[in-house]
């Protein structure tokens, strides 16, 4: 469960950035937050949505926890000397792309609270720490500034053995699971299962395939999530085998060919077509679907980027599903990114899950909530939003077209 996410430095956020999932003392919607068992008795969101104009920057949101995932999931394997390819400073100034790029999370793992950040350049990791609140206190895990690490005396001897495994351009966290550390496995485990990015731009049929396919769940899954979006379909197969996967992965066109949707209607036989004879709303929903499936079923945080292809009732519906305890027992968390004023609605969302991205003159974007507005129950929030009232909307400039 994710609590907090910070950034600084990453693309087009120059300064310090919160997303926070805590939830505030609003009493409205209280099926939209779940209570942890974690010490503090964390009260966590299950769901935020980011507004914001063009290139204001809330996709650098997702970008920004992909980074860092892909920082930890990938660290173990780099080389001696490899790029840290996710680190993007902003560049903008001539300061801050010198700079290091930082990242922090506060989850819940179990009953234990968890801190994790880290700071890196593009050349090696500059700062590093875990700490853990197995009580009201934190203790502390690992501590790292460059090549100096601090460790509990408990743990000394043992983490200093992975201390001397890990190259700079490597995260203490990576090397210390890979070598089956008890202490830093849950936090490694998370990022790896439990926290996942979607954008539908980047994705297709040869990501769905890498990341294995499916499974007669997933299917059953899939059906049902498109048969509530009312998109008549009634099955899909999957064609060809294993033994031509690889061809397939290397050909685009080809690797269309595997799946063929079938479509019945009412009072006609069934018929199908090639994936790639879908509409683009039915190829990104049947990606998701596999998202989904893995959040509801593993209670992990998806974050979802730019569904522009998708009705509002669609989306609407979406954010509903992270909402209903039957479909999510497992208090899976949505962080959603959207142009859709449509879901700018207090019947839909608390003022605490509605947050907007802007960005100054000078290319910087900044990250606020609803809930630093004093935005009653019964406004009218998508009126408000439109006219200006909280700020990042675009200013239309016609007269540069004339």
């Amino acid at each position: 469960m994710l609590i907090q996410f910070f950034v600084e430095n990453y693309r087009s956020f120059r300064d310090k950035t919160e997303l926070n999932l805590s939830a505030s003392a609003d009493q409205t919607h209280p099926e939209h937050v779940c209570t942890a068992a974690d010490a503090a008795h964390s009260r966590a969101l299950l769901s935020a949505v980011v507004f914001g104009a063009n290139a204001a920057g809330k996709s650098n949101i997702l970008k920004a926890i992909h980074a860092a995932v892909m920082t930890v999931r990938t660290s173990q394997s780099l080389s001696y000397g490899e790029p840290l390819d996710w680190i993007v400073p902003f560049a903008l100034d001539a300061e801050s792309a010198k700079k290091p790029t930082s990242f922090e999370f506060v989850m819940v793992i179990g009953d234990v609270r968890y801190v994790y950040g880290f700071s890196a350049t593009r050349e090696k990791v500059t700062e590093e720490y875990l700490y853990a609140y197995y009580s009201q206190k934190p203790t502390t895990i690992f501590d790292r500034e460059g090549n100096e690490f601090r460790f509990p005396a408990r743990w000394k001897r043992e983490f200093t053995s992975y201390q001397e495994k890990t190259a700079e351009n490597k995260l203490f966290l990576a090397v210390a699971t890979a070598w089956n550390c008890e202490k830093t496995r849950s936090v490694f485990a998370w990022f790896q299962e439990n926290l996942h990015t979607f954008d539908a731009r980047a994705f297709g049929l040869r990501e769905w395939f890498r990341l294995g396919g499916e499974t007669k769940e997933l299917h059953r899954f899939t059906l049902k999530l498109l048969a509530s979006a009312d998109i008549h379909i009634k099955d899909y197969r999957v064609t060809g085998d294993s033994a031509d996967s690889a061809a397939l992965m290397r050909e685009n066109r080809v690797e269309l060919r595997r799946i063929k949707m079938v479509h019945g209607v009412p009072g006609a036989e069934s018929y199908t077509l090639d994936f790639s004879d879908e509409s683009i709303g039915t190829q990104s929903l049947f990606y998701l679907s596999s998202f989904l499936y893995e959040s509801f079923r593993n209670g992990s945080t998806l974050v979802i980027d730019e569904i522009t292809c998708f009705h509002t009732a669609l989306i609407q519906n979406l954010v509903r599903l992270f909402h209903d305890p039957e479909m999510n027992p497992n208090r899976a968390q949505l962080i959603l990114i959207t142009h859709d004023t449509n879901l700018l609605d207090l019947d839909l969302l608390r003022r605490d899950q509605v947050y907007f991205a802007d960005r100054d003159d000078a290319g910087v974007s900044e990250l606020y909530s609803l809930a630093d507005f004093s935005a009653r129950l019964g406004t009218n929030i998508e009126k408000s939003y439109l006219v200006g009232r909280y700020g990042a909307v675009p200013e239309i400039r016609g007269e540069v077209l004339k």
